[in-house]
């Protein structure tokens, strides 16, 4: 993810399908050559078979840096393949998404109160993989994978061309996503912002807020304050720690509705509480290298370590149009629907 929160394509892999093998050489790549053993990475993906059999069988995924979580929206549309119902669809979203921990409970006891059974199966996973109250800060916040879709947008088109010509289009899209983000970053350098676009627009937004608040300083010189928004329940703030009894600085890393006010309180900007990572100097830095051309292809040096084999054929001869042989499920069925509007 950069800095404006899109997605930063690091790798790519061509294989004969999503399957244990495929998964597992591509994770293993991608630990060894792109994060190594010095940084931390979150991997947010699906259930798929393949990348639970890598997770099991590659030790590079098992460091105490690697942190392993679901799309919530996935896990949402698994859950209401067994459990058909408008009020635990909801409870199950919220569950999931609210950064508190009381809330996520509260949650939890309406759905076994009106299925058992739903109650026990989202207890069948542990509660961080899925869960944002208790995931830690590890995801940022981001619930689904859904924004790969942008990347998927961005290559529209690439995976039906032959191995070759599939290859350079995907340079080539990379080249201009790159040149197109670039730009980006010295035009809003440019109009004086002092984060990219998406996070200017947040925070912007909550700056201009206005609430009913009631506000009491406990220690100025630590920065702890309690704060009570409208008539809910005060939360305590620690403005040197940067945590909140709301949690949602700690899953989202970024400052929550509390610490605006308390900003707005002290008569202060909240610049001093957005995290370095969103600054848009960072988000220019992501892109300041150039993707320099590929001369001649035919003297690129092929790797001879590996022998190359003949392409499975796991195909038998049939008549007619192939068969899925995944069935569809709520996510699908919605995607459809979208398609016909």
């Amino acid at each position: 993810m950069n800095a404006n929160r899109e997605i930063f394509p690091l790798v790519y892999a061509v294989v004969e399908s999503e399957n244990a093998d495929s998964w597992s050489y591509f994770f293993a790549r991608v630990m060894r050559d792109v994060v190594g053993s010095h940084r931390s990475v979150c991997i947010i993906s699906d259930r798929h078979a393949g990348i639970e059999s890598a997770f099991r069988a590659l030790p590079e995924l098992r460091l105490p840096q690697v942190s392993k979580r679901y799309c919530l929206r996935h896990i949402r549309s698994n859950f209401m393949t067994k459990f058909r119902n408008a009020e635990l669809k909801k409870l199950c979203w919220q569950a999931g998404s609210t950064p508190t921990k009381q809330e996520f409970h509260e949650c939890m006891e309406q759905i076994r109160g009106i299925n058992e059974s739903a109650f026990l199966y989202l207890n069948e996973t542990l509660v961080e993989m899925w869960a944002l109250n208790y995931d830690d800060g590890k995801r940022y916040g981001i619930l689904m994978t859904n924004l790969s879709e942008s990347i998927n947008n961005v290559l529209k088109g690439c995976r039906t061309l032959p191995i070759t010509a599939l290859v350079k289009a995907t340079f080539d899209k990379v080249v201009q996503l790159f040149t197109d983000q670039r730009n980006a970053g010295i035009m809003w350098h440019q109009a004086r912002f002092l984060y990219p676009q998406n996070i200017w627009k947040d925070v912007l937004e909550r700056s201009e807020r206005r609430y009913h608040t009631t506000i009491v300083p406990h220690n100025r010189t630590m920065g702890i304050y309690s704060v009570a928004i409208g008539s809910h329940d005060p939360v305590t703030i620690d403005l040197t720690r940067q945590e909140c009894g709301c949690e949602y600085w700690k899953q989202k890393w970024m400052p929550c509705v509390h610490a605006y006010a308390i900003c707005r309180f002290l008569k202060i900007t909240v610049d001093g509480l957005i995290p370095a990572v969103y600054l848009l100097n960072e988000y220019i830095w992501t892109y300041a290298s150039d993707i320099m051309p590929i001369n001649n292809y035919l003297n690129v040096m092929a790797e001879t370590s590996h022998t190359l084999l003949p392409p499975t054929n796991n195909r038998s001869a049939r008549v007619g149009r192939p068969q899925r042989t995944r069935f569809p499920n709520e996510m699908d069925l919605r995607a459809t629907r979208r398609g016909h509007e």
